[in-house]
Protein backbone atom coordinates (compact mmCIF):
# COMPACT_ATOMS: atom_id res chain seq x y z
CA UNK A 1 0.00 0.00 0.00
CA UNK A 2 0.96 3.26 1.25
CA UNK A 3 4.36 2.22 2.50
CA UNK A 4 5.05 0.93 -0.61
CA UNK A 5 4.46 3.42 -3.09
CA UNK A 6 6.32 5.89 -0.68
CA UNK A 7 9.46 3.48 -0.93
CA UNK A 8 8.82 3.00 -4.67
CA UNK A 9 8.77 7.14 -5.31
CA UNK A 10 11.78 7.59 -2.88
CA UNK A 11 13.65 4.99 -4.93
CA UNK A 12 12.71 6.09 -8.70
CA UNK A 13 10.61 3.47 -9.41
CA UNK A 14 6.95 3.19 -10.65
CA UNK A 15 5.30 3.67 -7.72
CA UNK A 16 2.11 1.11 -8.19
CA UNK A 17 2.19 -0.07 -4.56
CA UNK A 18 2.39 -3.61 -5.51
CA UNK A 19 5.82 -5.10 -5.16
CA UNK A 20 6.72 -6.32 -8.55
CA UNK A 21 10.28 -7.64 -9.98
CA UNK A 22 11.88 -4.20 -9.71
CA UNK A 23 10.80 -3.33 -6.27
CA UNK A 24 11.53 -7.27 -4.96
CA UNK A 25 14.84 -7.44 -6.37
CA UNK A 26 15.72 -3.56 -4.60
CA UNK A 27 14.15 -4.77 -1.18
CA UNK A 28 15.99 -7.97 -1.68
CA UNK A 29 19.23 -6.56 -1.50
CA UNK A 30 18.44 -3.98 1.08
CA UNK A 31 17.94 -7.50 3.02
CA UNK A 32 21.27 -8.95 1.31
CA UNK A 33 23.27 -5.49 2.86
CA UNK A 34 21.33 -5.77 5.98
CA UNK A 35 19.14 -3.26 5.32
CA UNK A 36 20.93 -0.49 5.42
CA UNK A 37 22.35 -0.37 2.00
CA UNK A 38 25.59 1.81 1.74
CA UNK A 39 24.05 4.81 3.62
CA UNK A 40 23.87 3.28 6.80
CA UNK A 41 20.27 3.94 7.04
CA UNK A 42 17.75 1.33 7.22
CA UNK A 43 15.03 2.75 5.07
CA UNK A 44 11.55 3.58 7.32
CA UNK A 45 9.40 1.06 7.24
CA UNK A 46 11.89 -1.26 6.37
CA UNK A 47 11.73 -3.69 9.01
CA UNK A 48 14.97 -5.75 10.16
CA UNK A 49 13.94 -7.53 13.70
CA UNK A 50 16.05 -9.96 15.30
CA UNK A 51 19.21 -10.11 13.65
CA UNK A 52 17.56 -12.33 10.75
CA UNK A 53 15.09 -11.92 8.56
CA UNK A 54 14.81 -13.63 4.96
CA UNK A 55 12.32 -12.25 2.25
CA UNK A 56 11.55 -14.05 -0.99
CA UNK A 57 9.65 -13.09 -4.14
CA UNK A 58 6.97 -15.86 -4.85
CA UNK A 59 7.11 -15.95 -8.78
CA UNK A 60 4.17 -17.00 -10.41
CA UNK A 61 3.24 -20.86 -11.35
CA UNK A 62 1.57 -23.24 -13.95
CA UNK A 63 -0.18 -19.35 -15.25
CA UNK A 64 -1.54 -18.64 -12.45
CA UNK A 65 -0.52 -14.64 -12.57
CA UNK A 66 -0.09 -14.61 -9.07
CA UNK A 67 2.79 -13.31 -7.28
CA UNK A 68 3.89 -11.96 -3.97
CA UNK A 69 6.07 -11.90 -1.33
CA UNK A 70 7.13 -14.28 1.72
CA UNK A 71 9.19 -13.01 5.06
CA UNK A 72 10.52 -15.56 7.34
CA UNK A 73 12.69 -14.04 10.77
CA UNK A 74 11.98 -15.11 14.26
CA UNK A 75 9.72 -13.95 16.88
CA UNK A 76 10.89 -12.93 20.87
CA UNK A 77 10.40 -16.93 21.56
CA UNK A 78 13.30 -17.76 18.81
CA UNK A 79 10.57 -19.63 16.59
CA UNK A 80 10.51 -19.14 13.03
CA UNK A 81 7.17 -16.93 11.62
CA UNK A 82 6.48 -17.31 8.49
CA UNK A 83 4.12 -14.58 6.52
CA UNK A 84 2.66 -14.81 3.26
CA UNK A 85 1.54 -12.20 0.93
CA UNK A 86 -0.38 -12.99 -2.58
CA UNK A 87 -0.96 -10.04 -4.71
CA UNK A 88 -4.16 -8.72 -6.20
CA UNK A 89 -4.90 -10.99 -9.47
CA UNK A 90 -7.07 -10.06 -12.29
CA UNK A 91 -7.00 -13.76 -13.20
CA UNK A 92 -8.89 -16.98 -12.88
CA UNK A 93 -6.95 -17.31 -9.43
CA UNK A 94 -8.96 -14.93 -7.80
CA UNK A 95 -7.06 -14.03 -4.18
CA UNK A 96 -10.25 -12.74 -2.29
CA UNK A 97 -12.30 -16.18 -2.51
CA UNK A 98 -9.32 -19.10 -2.43
CA UNK A 99 -8.41 -20.60 0.55
CA UNK A 100 -4.73 -22.33 -0.93
CA UNK A 101 -2.57 -25.00 1.13
CA UNK A 102 1.68 -23.72 1.50
CA UNK A 103 4.09 -25.53 2.79
CA UNK A 104 8.10 -25.18 2.84
CA UNK A 105 9.22 -28.03 0.74
CA UNK A 106 12.83 -29.45 0.59
CA UNK A 107 14.39 -28.38 -2.99
CA UNK A 108 13.72 -25.76 -5.25
CA UNK A 109 11.33 -23.63 -7.55
CA UNK A 110 9.50 -25.08 -9.81
CA UNK A 111 9.41 -28.34 -8.77
CA UNK A 112 10.51 -29.13 -5.26
CA UNK A 113 10.14 -32.43 -3.60
CA UNK A 114 8.26 -33.76 -0.39
CA UNK A 115 6.92 -31.60 2.57
CA UNK A 116 9.67 -30.44 5.19
CA UNK A 117 7.26 -27.72 6.79
CA UNK A 118 3.09 -27.41 6.51
CA UNK A 119 1.70 -23.44 6.83
CA UNK A 120 -1.24 -22.31 7.64
CA UNK A 121 -3.37 -21.86 4.19
CA UNK A 122 -3.30 -19.00 2.48
CA UNK A 123 -6.84 -16.90 2.74
CA UNK A 124 -7.56 -13.67 0.86
CA UNK A 125 -4.16 -13.43 -0.38
CA UNK A 126 -2.31 -13.95 3.28
CA UNK A 127 -1.20 -16.38 5.77
CA UNK A 128 0.98 -16.53 8.66
CA UNK A 129 2.60 -19.55 10.42
CA UNK A 130 4.82 -19.77 13.59
CA UNK A 131 7.29 -22.99 13.37
CA UNK A 132 8.47 -25.07 16.04
CA UNK A 133 12.02 -24.00 14.45
CA UNK A 134 14.34 -20.87 14.76
CA UNK A 135 14.90 -19.00 11.31
CA UNK A 136 18.76 -20.62 11.65
CA UNK A 137 17.38 -24.00 12.30
CA UNK A 138 15.29 -23.82 9.18
CA UNK A 139 17.99 -22.16 7.42
CA UNK A 140 20.36 -25.03 7.93
CA UNK A 141 17.85 -27.19 5.60
CA UNK A 142 18.59 -25.84 2.81
CA UNK A 143 17.53 -25.84 -0.13
CA UNK A 144 14.27 -24.81 0.31
CA UNK A 145 11.22 -23.78 -1.03
CA UNK A 146 7.83 -21.93 -0.29
CA UNK A 147 4.91 -23.03 -2.58
CA UNK A 148 1.04 -22.24 -2.43
CA UNK A 149 -1.06 -24.54 -3.87
CA UNK A 150 -4.19 -23.92 -6.31
CA UNK A 151 -6.42 -25.68 -3.21
CA UNK A 152 -6.83 -28.35 -1.39
CA UNK A 153 -8.29 -30.50 -4.09
CA UNK A 154 -5.88 -29.85 -6.52
CA UNK A 155 -2.64 -29.92 -4.21
CA UNK A 156 -0.86 -30.80 -6.99
CA UNK A 157 -0.93 -27.44 -8.84
CA UNK A 158 1.46 -25.03 -7.79
CA UNK A 159 0.05 -21.14 -8.15
CA UNK A 160 3.34 -19.15 -6.74
CA UNK A 161 6.84 -20.70 -5.46
CA UNK A 162 9.77 -18.57 -4.07
CA UNK A 163 13.47 -20.20 -3.27
CA UNK A 164 14.77 -19.83 0.58
CA UNK A 165 17.99 -18.73 0.97
CA UNK A 166 20.63 -17.17 3.14
CA UNK A 167 20.14 -13.99 4.16
CA UNK A 168 22.98 -11.48 4.64
CA UNK A 169 24.11 -12.17 8.54
CA UNK A 170 25.91 -8.82 9.20
CA UNK A 171 29.33 -10.24 11.73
Amino acid sequence: GKALRRFQEKHNLESVGEAGPKTLELLNRFMREGGAGKSGKIPKGLLREAGRAVMLPLVPQNNSGLKGWAKIMDNKDGKAVVHIELLKSSSVFDNATSTRPAHIHAGACPTPGAVSYPLSPVSGGKSSTTLAVSTKTLLAGLPLALNVHKSADEASVYVACGDIKTPFVKK
